[in-house]
């Protein structure tokens, strides 16, 4: 995971980084891997929704050194996998990744199942600061709850995964210092375009959540290479200068210090 910890800035230059991709899910994995290589992503994250999709990803990752496992509970799991903290605790290294984790009060609409998101959260939360992890957030219509959670807990790289949230929370979000990982929604939602445009790009991040789809179209690492253009069009910024700085951002969080 550290081999480009030690990179310099011009040879970076070419390279991207997909912070948030559910590899697991692909059927057609080797192909969608290729097409990333061949685009120049140099790593992608995968993030799981439980112990076994961990353990695919683990798999997944032992034949393509591209791909770098983290190990979460999806709140949609929660209920069912709350015995499975302490699972997490055992498998994660010291510095390690996880993700991807939260709460969402937005698709899970039934209140019985936000006690067990709350009890997981913050069970993994624990286990995030004492081992020193990244945390990949999820917080899909329970923002403001999610940022107190967080600010409670001293954790020092927050990546906030497809943030969606209200634009009044954008302030306390640039203030405690988390990062913010766009996905291609970047190409035609507003509220995201806004928000680049407000948030500075060392705190920003690139993915592609795949296999969701984005007006049909099924998202693939690879697509990270169109969002960094979209990044530095919006920003009115160079391109270079924008895909330096947002695959810095990733080797600062993943690799540097793993």
């Amino acid at each position: 995971m550290n081999k480009k910890s030690a990179l310099t800035l011009p040879e970076v230059v070419t390279m991207y980084a997909d912070n948030h991709c559910h590899l697991h899910e692909y059927e057609d994995i080797l192909e969608v891997l290729l097409r990333a290589k061949a685009a120049n992503v140099e790593y992608i994250i995968g993030v799981s929704m439980d112990i076994p999709s961990f353990q695919k990803t683990t798999e997944i990752a032992k034949q393509y050194d591209t791909v770098i496992p983290a190990i979460g509970i999806h709140p949609w799991n929660a209920s069912k996998c709350i015995q499975d903290t302490e699972k997490v605790r055992e498998i994660i290294p010291y510095r390690g990744i996880m993700g991807e984790i939260g709460l969402d009060h937005h698709f899970i609409k039934n209140e019985d199942e936000w006690d067990p998101q709350l009890k997981v959260f913050k069970a993994l939360l624990g286990i995030a600061e004492e081992k020193e992890a990244s945390v990949i957030i999820h917080s899909k219509g329970a923002e403001n709850e999610t940022l107190n959670i967080l600010e409670s807990f001293n954790i020092k790289y927050v990546i906030l995964h497809w943030y969606q949230g209200p634009e009044n929370l954008l302030p306390r979000i640039i203030d405690n210092g988390y990062f913010m990982s766009f996905t291609p929604a970047l190409h035609y939602s507003p509220k995201l375009q806004n928000f680049v445009k407000r948030i500075d790009t060392s705190r920003i991040l690139t993915e592609s959540d795949g296999p969701v789809a984005y007006r049909k179209k099924r998202g693939e690492p690879a697509d990270v290479v169109d969002l960094v253009d979209k990044i530095a069009q919006l920003k009115s910024q160079d391109k270079v200068e924008i895909q330096r700085t947002v695959f810095n951002n990733f080797v600062e969080i993943f690799c540097a210090h793993a």
